[in-house]
């Protein structure tokens, strides 16, 4: 049994690891040590591995991967999707009360969520980003340039456009 305290409160956790309970509730929900735990454990100087469950630990992970996956045929699955056709169309000509019994939905194909255009015109302002101020934007978003912003320097048409 210990306490820990944590730093930016008043609050005392005890923890009972006979038990494998806290006062935060954590650790009796998972099973597993919660941070109050852990720092009781590294106090004491020990690996917080050996307080987590089996269910956990690398080697039951390791273990249950260990053994190989017999080899799947895509055409079983084919068969089966007939076959519950099949009996879904059966069952549905006999049976009235078939319709409240659940069961499993026939295998349909993956598609896409449905979704809809969105109503209406876009909007013209641009939403500012993080870090990304609304002048910045603003000065993107300036009317068009007029003749006066472009000047054209050298002859034109009206330099030469001279009645005699």
């Amino acid at each position: 049994m210990g306490r820990a305290k944590r730093a930016d409160s008043d609050i005392v956790y005890i923890v009972d690891f006979e038990n494998r309970t806290c006062t935060c509730l954590r650790f009796q929900d998972t099973d597993i040590p919660c941070g109050h735990a852990v720092a009781l454990i590294r106090r004491l100087k020990q690996a917080p591995s050996d307080y987590m469950p089996s269910y956990v630990k690398n080697r039951t992970l390791i273990n249950s991967n260990s053994e190989d996956f017999p080899p799947f045929d895509i055409g079983d699955l084919r068969s089966i999707k007939q076959r519950m056709l099949v009996d879904s169309e059966d069952n549905s000509d006999t049976d009235s009360d078939a319709s409240t019994e659940l069961s499993e939905p026939p295998l349909d194909e993956c598609e896409p969520p449905v979704t809809r255009a969105t109503r209406g015109r876009p909007p013209k302002k641009r939403v500012p980003g993080a870090g990304q101020h609304l002048s910045d934007i603003q000065t993107f978003l300036t009317p068009a340039r007029t003749y006066q912003d472009f000047r054209i320097i050298g002859p034109t048409w009206h330099t030469f456009w001279d009645p005699v």
